[in-house]
């Protein structure tokens, strides 16, 4: 019986005394409130079947797995309030194109009932007349036979599905990253690593990704390790990106070609929709500023010599004038306030592009003619220009000097998306070449790849 009420029956007991005292559930408050400078250690009397130190073992473990769980509901609010965000977004996105998309077919309803009714008027009043009609829907009506008349085609423009099938990829993907952050059932090596890379993100300085088909690949520069993390959908072998400010990459066009643009946040793998540029296109070369991005050349029906930039403010589209010659599968890189751009794929020649001034400047050396019709990777490190090319060539030369490149031979093929981050001697390259996919090291002492 509980010591304090000695009423009900004990289902507790304090360990504030020698020997344990015995208290009923109503009766633990009013035992610490009688005793408040007495330490005590409540435990129910069936710890008594074992030890009060296994109990209290197991007591602080359930205490944290209580907390663990606590912060678990919170994390699964969260995911909550975002997927509700993101499905209200779909919802929004998906009803205003149904409005539009009714509309539409009212109008054009509307039209063709309106040019059937006219045409069946006048088809009426020539047949009175003994005249010909003039109008179209008319005529037809007029010519065919009276056994023939049975149906009037008219043709109704179906929706442009373009926007509406960006958009939603969009929406698609993001759900799918944030199913993938609280997805039941994940081995446990994946959980691992994506905690891993969730530490990493948060506490690396500056990162270097890759992406080839639906792998993203994040090298941190550094503890000098790379993570592998898959998104959700697959993007074509023809998609450009560059990295921006802070843990983001721009992705802009895809094979077949395209107007499309995305923004990719590397710490949550979540792709955001951006305004589409002006033409399609895929393996484009981009560049960057501290206001713009600058998207040359790339291929759609042909390849392409045509530019434009993206204002990182205002996020337009606006157009540039055009390169001296086509160019694609290239990656320009930046030297003295300028740009410089080398695409064997098209051609030998080079040319540099001024931001300041928008204009294009055609150089007077030429790369190596057997790099012809060759995916490569440009970049400049202590004044040299280095163009490193899918025929496992790494060609150097001085910028501003009348010498000729001089060529080396590398242990790997070499074609990339992105450019190329250079860091001291050792230039990162985000490779995309079958059976190279990833982040690849090449080192400007050794000529070659690590």
């Amino acid at each position: 019986m509980c010591q304090v009420c000695e009423r009900r029956e004990a289902s507790h007991f304090c360990e504030c005394a020698g020997s344990p005292f015995l208290l009923c559930l109503d009766c633990i408050g009013l035992h610490h409130a009688k005793h408040p400078r007495t330490i005590h250690q409540v435990m129910p009397i069936a710890a008594l079947r074992q030890s009060p130190k296994d109990y209290r073992h197991k007591y602080e473990a359930l205490k944290q797995g209580r907390e663990a769980l606590l912060k678990s509901l919170e994390s699964l609010e969260q995911l909550t309030m975002e997927f509700d965000d993101l499905m209200q977004n779909c919802i929004r996105y998906m009803t205003e194109y149904r409005t539009w998309w009714l509309q539409t077919i009212q109008t054009e309803k509307a039209a063709l009932a309106e040019a059937v009714e006219t045409a069946i008027q006048e088809t009426t009043a020539c047949l009175d007349e003994g005249t010909e009609p003039e109008n179209p829907i008319a005529q037809a009506l007029w010519t065919l036979p009276a056994e023939d008349l049975q149906v009037v085609s008219y043709a109704i423009s179906p929706p442009d599905l373009q926007t509406f099938c960006q958009t939603w990829v969009t929406y698609t993907n993001n759900l799918h990253c944030l199913y993938a952050r609280f997805a039941p059932h994940q081995p446990e090596e994946s959980n691992k690593e994506d905690q891993i890379l969730k530490e990493q993100m948060s506490s690396s300085g500056e990162v270097f990704a890759s992406m080839w088909e639906n792998i993203v690949q994040i090298y941190d520069l550094k503890s000098q390790q790379s993570y592998k993390h898959i998104l959700p959908a697959k993007s074509g072998n023809g998609r450009s990106y560059i990295a921006l400010e802070g843990k983001r990459l721009l992705l802009v066009g895809d094979y077949p070609a395209s107007k499309t643009v995305y923004e990719l946040d590397l710490s949550s793998l979540l792709l955001t929709s951006l305004p589409s540029m002006g033409t399609a296109r895929s393996r484009a070369g981009l560049a960057t500023t501290t206001e713009f991005i600058y998207v040359f050349g790339g291929c759609g029906d042909s390849p392409l010599n045509s530019c434009e930039k993206y204002e990182l403010h205002s996020k337009q589209w606006l157009p540039l004038g055009p390169m001296h010659q086509t160019r694609f599968g290239f990656t320009p890189c930046t030297f003295l306030a300028l740009i410089y751009l080398t695409s064997p794929q098209t051609t030998c020649s080079i040319e540099t592009f001024s931001p300041e001034t928008e204009t294009f400047s055609a150089l007077p050396v030429s790369l190596p003619p057997q790099l012809i019709y060759s995916f490569s990777v440009s970049f400049v490190c202590d004044g040299e220009l280095y163009v490193l090319s899918s025929k496992q060539q790494l060609s150097q030369w001085k910028i501003g000097s009348e010498g000729e490149f001089r060529c080396y031979a590398v242990s790997r093929q070499c074609r990339s998306s992105r450019p190329p981050l250079v860091v001291g001697s050792l230039v990162l390259i985000a490779n995309n070449y079958y059976g190279y996919e990833g982040v690849q090291k090449l080192s400007l002492e050794a000529k070659d790849f690590l």
